[in-house]
C-alpha cells in the first residue's frame, strides 16, 4: 500500500503544477473581493436615514415601530435626514408624512424652539399640477417671482413642509393654470415680502431642484 501511495506521489505534484497559476489566480479573486468594499469611497456605500413605516398625521408622537431605516445613496440624502431612529422617539410630527418618506428635521415639533424656525417663515404657495407626485415633505423647490408692474424677477429657494393635495378644494392664484392645489413652503424671513408680493401678483412658478 505504501509503495501504491509513493507511486502516485510525482502524479500528484505534476498535476499541481499545472493547476498552481489556477490556485494563485483564485486566491488573488478571494483577496481581492474581501479588500474591494473598503477601496471604494464611502458615497458608494450609501446612507441608512430614518423613514415613515406608514402615513403618519399630524400631531403623531413617534414610537420605534412608525419608524424603518432605509440605505440610499449619499447624493440622494434630502436635507434634514436623521440617521438614528432614537433621535427621533417621542418627537412630534407637524406635518402629514407620507410611507416610506425620510423623516426630517423640519417635519418635527422642537419643543425648544418656535413653531416655525428662526429667520425663517412659511408660505402658501399653489403647486402646478404636473408637479403635484414631485412635491414632498423635503422636497427643495425654487420659486421664481415676477413683477409684471416692474418686469424684474428674481429666485427664491425653499423647502416643502406640506405637500399639496391630489386636488385642491380652495386654489390659490398664482400659477398659468390659474390656480393650483397649496402647499407649505419654508422660505427665508427676509424673502417672503417678496413672495407675497408676487403670489398676490400672480407671479410665481415653482421648480423642483435637487
Amino acid at each position: 500500500m505504501l509503495s501504491r501511495l509513493r507511486s502516485q506521489i510525482p502524479l500528484w505534484r505534476r498535476a499541481l503544477r499545472r493547476r498552481r497559476r489556477t490556485l494563485a489566480a483564485l486566491a488573488l479573486a478571494v483577496l481581492l473581493a474581501s479588500i474591494a468594499p473598503s477601496l471604494l469611497p464611502p458615497s458608494t456605500h450609501g446612507i441608512t436615514v430614518a423613514t415613515a413605516r406608514d402615513d403618519l398625521p399630524i400631531g403623531t408622537v413617534l414610537a420605534p415601530e412608525d419608524l424603518t431605516m432605509v440605505r440610499v445613496a449619499a447624493r440622494l440624502v434630502p436635507v434634514g435626514a436623521v440617521q438614528e431612529p432614537a433621535d427621533l422617539v417621542g418627537r412630534t410630527v407637524t406635518v402629514p408624512v407620507p410611507a416610506g418618506t425620510a423623516v426630517l428635521e423640519p417635519m418635527l415639533e422642537d419643543p425648544a424652539a418656535s413653531a416655525v424656525p428662526e429667520g425663517s417663515a412659511l408660505v402658501a404657495v399653489p403647486a402646478p399640477e404636473a408637479l403635484t407626485a414631485h412635491l414632498r415633505p423635503g422636497t427643495a423647490v425654487a420659486l421664481q417671482l415676477s413683477d409684471p408692474i416692474t418686469g424684474q424677477s428674481r429666485e427664491v429657494e425653499g423647502v416643502v413642509l406640506q405637500a399639496p393635495a391630489a386636488a385642491a378644494d380652495s386654489p390659490l392664484p398664482g400659477n398659468a393654470a390659474g390656480g393650483g392645489a397649496p402647499m407649505i413652503v419654508q422660505v427665508s424671513r427676509a424673502d417672503v415680502g417678496e413672495v407675497a408680493h408676487s403670489l398676490t401678483a400672480g407671479g410665481v412658478t415653482v421648480t423642483v431642484i435637487g
